[in-house]
């Protein structure tokens, strides 16, 4: 058998040499992303962004650079005219808001059609020419994809009975970063359930992530082949797939303010939890209820959901046995690649065995404390969220931490120490380039020396 890298190389043979001819040209070149589709649409060919200079600097990111003077790469034009916008540009700026929203996303390499279609993105990044021309030829595939309304048009005319055609749109849409969710019912509607036995319908199905307590879910999950069906899918896939149902359903039970619906919610989250235990399962339905309580405004219900959810899950996280077990697992994993492992104070990008983990847990803890200082002047709820406040900053000191921390010392009757914490939170603040954040803080220590109220200041 062919291995597969040699077959994409021999395809981006056989796609070049059928593209149009061009002139030798540079393989980045300098159009703005306006100039980059007039081109396109006058050469017929794709538009091929490169979205990944490396944070704080406007340079390309190495392993790209080492791949684009790859000289695999050098006739690469001759299928795509290939952009690369500086970081802070104009173009920067509304390419990331549009398609690169989430932190999973935060750099990638795009490729538009002559129709303004984004046919395919590469959301990694490689040392190696030859992956770049992989993705060139797998996107060149889809030069002539019509747009997505031209595609919903289509199949609504042939009442939705294309499976390809299907995903294909489905894929379009999620390409560019736009919904699906109203495929779900024509899909579904004009689709014969015994269909959906069978793996091709349903991993479509379960590609458009059907919400809980939807017809759709009912069929996603009573299917003769269920389970095989199911697994056959890649676990990555699988995961992401189940990420959606739990974001789609719980938007679904905030619109309509429903309980039932939410726990639902909460016993199917809590089930597919990794490793399992009562500790985990249970930790789950809290979490769940705790953001649905929250995002439907029930103070007084998620003010105890959350006291219980932090306390019995957070609060009794020792942070050095974490830590020690992160940096165990790291300095196993690089002394078997002949690696050093050094490590720094805090929760530094620099420790990369605990840091994801320990961001996300000061995170929790800190947006707790601080809705809590919001929502309510109970004293008992105070003190609560200025311990989760000060347990926040042993995971992580972030300059918003240090903010929630000064003003919950404050409002917990310690005024010098709310000043001190507000002066150290400004300067973290300032270093971090933060300036947009800067005169806010600063009113909220004018504010504290004057002996005013400081909540939201604006």
């Amino acid at each position: 058998m062919v291995p597969r890298i040699f077959f994409y190389l021999l395809l981006s043979i056989l796609i070049i040499s059928l593209a149009p001819a061009s002139q030798a040209q540079n393989v980045v070149s300098n159009y703005t992303f306006e100039e980059g589709m007039q081109k396109i649409a006058k050469e017929h060919k794709l538009l091929m962004v490169v979205m990944d200079a490396e944070e704080g600097g406007s340079s390309i990111n190495d392993f790209t650079s080492k791949a684009l003077s790859d000289p695999i790469v050098s006739d690469i034009n001759k299928v795509v005219i290939l952009i690369r916008p500086a970081l802070g540009s104009p173009d920067w700026d509304s390419i990331s808001k549009r398609y690169l929203t989430t932190p999973v996303q935060s750099f990638g390499t795009l490729f538009f059609n002559p129709r303004g279609v984004l046919v395919h993105r590469y959301d990694a990044v490689n040392e190696h020419g030859s992956a770049y021309v992989e993705q060139a030829n797998l996107a060149y595939v889809d030069i002539d994809l019509p747009t997505a309304q031209d595609q919903f048009d289509s199949l609504s005319k042939m009442h939705f009975s294309n499976l390809a055609a299907v995903d294909k749109l489905f894929n379009t849409r999620t390409n560019a970063g736009e919904s699906t969710d109203d495929l779900i019912e024509p899909f579904i509607e004009n689709t014969l359930v015994d269909s959906f036995d069978t793996y091709p319908f349903y991993y479509v199905l379960a590609k458009m992530a059907p919400p809980i307590g939807t017809r759709a879910d009912s069929i996603f999950r009573s299917g003769k082949n269920m389970d095989s069906n199911w697994y056959k899918i890649p676990s990555r896939e699988r995961i992401d797939i189940n990420r959606r149902i739990i974001k789609k359903t719980m938007s679904f039970a905030v619109s309509k303010k429903d309980f039932s619906l939410a726990t639902r919610l909460a016993i199917y989250a809590s089930s597919i939890v990794t490793n399992p235990s009562k500790f985990r399962v249970q930790k789950e339905q809290y979490r769940i209820m705790t953001d649905y309580f929250y995002k439907i405004h029930d103070t007084v219900s998620y003010l105890e959901t959350a006291s219980i959810f932090v306390n019995d899950y957070y609060m009794l996280l020792s942070v050095d046995s974490l830590k020690n077990v992160y940096i165990k697992s790291e300095k196993d994993r690089r002394e078997k690649e002949g690696k050093v492992t050094v490590f720094v104070k805090g929760a530094s990008p620099g420790n990369m065995s605990y840091y994801g983990e320990f961001d996300l847990i000061a995170s929790i803890l800190n947006h707790h404390a601080w809705e809590f200082y919001v929502a309510t002047k109970d004293t008992v709820y105070l003190r609560m969220a200025l311990a989760w406040s000060k347990r926040s900053l042993e995971f992580n000191q972030s300059p918003y931490a240090m903010d929630t921390y000064a003003q919950l010392l404050y409002v917990n009757g310690d005024r010098d120490g709310a000043i001190s914490a507000e002066k150290a939170a400004l300067e973290e603040y300032k270093k971090q380039n933060l300036n947009s954040k800067i005169p806010k803080i600063e009113k909220v220590l004018e504010n504290m020396k004057n002996n005013l109220d400081v909540v939201n200041v604006e």
